[in-house]
């Protein structure tokens, strides 16, 4: 049905009623002539409703005269009579062409370029690539090359471990997945030691291989070794190197200091409100009926934007809207107490993220000191038992010259 009433449309069609005695020998005679009418309804007992091409029209006249009917004309439709009714409005006319163009044009360069993906990477850094590359605003679409430019960004930015770029009209969408770190995987036979993680005192060890080097209660920093896979024998040349394994739980110390203020800043909305709308395009912002300055000296402001496109293509322009929401400031001066509490949560969360997993929280405390009138300094100190036992690669000494009965090294054997 739609592919018709597009035809229709497009060659252009015209509604009539007919009314009279033999409204049935009018439709006869016109299915007689191949004169084709669409949805006839019948209005009353004289009178019919119908639809007919302009073309077909022409041979109503003497049919109508014939079977005794009147034909009136109540509407016009199709593209004909759009042309028709504004044939005289030129500067319309070509503003469109103009517009149809701009389009067209507009199609064919890149004016926009967003990244999504990226968490620890900075769009930044990815597009400064790209620029790089040729992928700017303002380059012809039709020069990106999508393979190469995949596989040079990616060589210069190794955090990435996938790319790509796609088209969406006039806008490019680069869709980028990182690189997930990939923690070092020891075989069964390689040596490794086992190192603390943090300053330390031991309070427990498991060990399933190696040697352990400390004992509980020993205080340790970090990095020293508390486990080696360096095992000797009883032959003086002879040693073997395994890897270690163990669990070593410590506690930790924690302290954290920091100055809090006891004054705050609180916004209360007057109720005004003002909107501002910019057209961005082609990267410039051009302010519509405003200089650009927000209204009022003190706002909070919400933004929205609104990608211009006709039939999904991006056309290079995007409409932001802002409405700022006029605020009083005024400042409010909290108890010690209560800004104290509110650091020390702070402190603690802080000390919580800085754990390893799996910690164990012994005891914990916080104190506070007035600065000034308006500064509470606040201290919190948390005690932590954690497993601190890290695995490193070791490396396997070469082994020692055999020395002879005078204490002189041996030659190798040939």
């Amino acid at each position: 049905m739609f592919i018709p009433a597009l035809f229709s449309y497009f060659r252009g069609y015209l509604v009539i009623t007919v009314t009279g005695n033999f409204t049935e020998r009018f439709l006869n005679v016109c299915t007689a002539q191949n004169i084709l009418l669409w949805d006839i309804t019948r209005i009353s007992g004289r009178t019919i409703r119908c639809k007919i091409s302009v073309r077909a029209f022409k041979k109503l006249p003497k049919i109508a005269y014939n079977t005794g009917v009147n034909v009136k004309i109540n509407a016009r439709h199709g593209f004909p009579f759009i042309l028709q009714q504004y044939r005289r409005r030129k500067i319309m006319l070509a503003g469109i062409f103009i517009f149809i163009l701009f389009v067209v044009m507009a199609n064919q360069f890149v004016w926009d370029i967003e990244v999504r993906g990226n968490e620890t990477v900075k769009a930044a850094d990815i597009l400064a690539v790209l620029e790089e590359e040729g992928l700017k605003c303002g380059v012809l679409k039709s020069k990106i090359d999508q393979r190469t430019l995949k596989n040079k960004t990616m060589l210069k930015v190794p955090a990435l471990s996938w790319l790509w770029v796609d088209k969406h009209g006039s806008k490019i969408i680069v869709d980028v997945r990182e690189r997930v770190p990939v923690p070092e995987i020891f075989n069964p036979d390689d040596y490794c030691n086992i190192i603390a993680a943090k300053d330390a005192v031991i309070d427990s060890l498991i060990v399933r291989g190696g040697i352990p080097v400390v004992s509980i209660g020993d205080t340790v920093l970090k990095d020293t070794v508390l486990v080696t896979g360096k095992i000797p024998s009883s032959l003086k040349s002879e040693i073997r190197y395994v890897q270690s394994d163990a669990q070593i739980y410590a506690r930790v110390w924690y302290e954290k200091t920091q100055q809090f203020s006891r004054i705050s800043t609180i916004r209360t909305q007057t109720g005004n409100k003002k909107k501002q709308y910019t057209l961005k395009i082609f990267g410039r912002e051009i302010h519509l009926f405003h200089s650009g300055n927000p209204p009022y000296e003190n706002s909070d402001i919400t933004e929205n934007k609104h990608e211009l496109s006709v039939f999904g293509n991006y056309l290079g322009a995007t409409l932001i809207s802002r409405e700022f929401k006029e605020v009083t400031l005024s400042e409010e001066l909290h108890t010690e107490e209560s800004i104290a509490a509110q650091g020390a949560q702070i402190l603690k969360n802080q000390i919580d993220d800085e754990t390893l997993p799996d910690s164990e929280l012994l005891s914990v405390s916080d104190s506070y000191r007035a600065i000034n009138d308006t500064t509470v300094e606040v201290t919190v100190k948390a005690e932590y038992k954690e497993d601190i036992a890290v695995k490193v690669k070791g490396e396997i000494e070469a082994p020692a010259p055999e020395e002879g009965e005078n204490g002189e090294a041996l030659p190798p054997q040939a």
